[in-house]
């Protein structure tokens, strides 16, 4: 018989085809061996839509079992326990699942007392909150009809869709902003070839001018305003993406374009 319908596991809160109203085998592994190992217990038993009964029997377990983890977190507290398993001694892989017991006298008892009582108080923790899971389900139950295999699939992949719309746009900005931080890098880009151009037009266009008091002037007047600039534009002569001290390069460009001469001492006096 072709199995039309699908339930959510008591236990595991997993969809799964149903045979018979029943739950169908899941939670196993195949060791390849020829049999499943590890069905969960909500197989064979009425899915969620139907039935909490399950629930209710699992909870009453682990509240029994939170009274056993309590009581012993408390001996543990009160040095009332003698006797504790650890890892065989010497640890190999040959006896890694081996243990031993060890009691108050082994000098291996304070750490693994205290590892004991941190393991016991996070099974406490698990516990609770498995119970508490239970409690929900249970409250939250009311019967239901159930779901088709078409029905099924239909919103798994309205659910598919709707992941992948969001991580589209999720991408899509991502790639705006990328985008923006390209943009603004290029306008900046622009801004400062635009100044640097501005710079070699002005130097160029006082090198061509013949030798006077007024180029002096406006020479150092346009060596003022470039040294103002230097934290901002200033790799104007930048050559193989090296970046030397800009008032080098501008010195060297000053000596070639005759505004500018080297001292016998190596340092640049720019032309009056």
């Amino acid at each position: 018989m072709i199995t039309r319908h699908i339930g959510n596991c008591q236990l595991c809160e997993g969809d799964f085809k149903l045979h018979n109203a029943m739950m169908v085998h899941h939670g196993y592994k195949r060791p390849g061996e020829g049999y499943i190992v590890g069905d969960c217990p909500g197989v064979n038993h009425a899915p969620y839509e139907r039935s909490c009964d399950l629930i209710k029997v699992y909870r009453d377990k682990e509240k029994a079992h939170l009274v056993d983890e309590e009581g012993y977190l408390r001996k543990l507290q009160a040095g009332e326990v003698a006797q504790l398993w650890v890892a065989k001694q010497p640890y190999n892989r040959a006896n890694r699942d081996l243990t031993e017991s060890i009691t108050a006298g082994d000098s291996r008892w304070r750490y693994a007392h205290q590892l004991a009582i941190s393991k016991t108080e996070s099974g406490i923790r698990h516990t609770k909150h498995v119970i508490e899971r239970f409690n929900h389900r249970i409250s939250e139950w009311y019967p239901k009809a159930y779901r088709t295999v078409e029905e099924f699939e239909a919103v798994a992949s309205g659910v598919k869709a709707e992941k992948k719309a969001v991580k589209d746009a999720a991408r899509a900005e991502r790639e705006a902003k990328k985008q923006a931080t390209r943009d603004k890098q290029a306008a900046l880009e622009a801004k400062r070839q635009g100044l640097k151009d501005a710079f070699a037009s002005e130097l160029l266009s006082l090198a061509a001018l013949p030798k006077s008091e007024d180029r002096a002037r406006m020479t150092f007047s346009f060596l003022d305003r470039f040294m103002a600039r230097k934290h901002g534009a200033i790799n104007w002569l930048g050559v193989g993406g090296l970046r030397p001290r800009p008032d080098t390069q501008l010195d060297e460009a000053g000596i070639e374009l005759g505004l500018a001469v080297r001292e016998p001492s190596g340092s640049v006096h720019w032309l009056r």
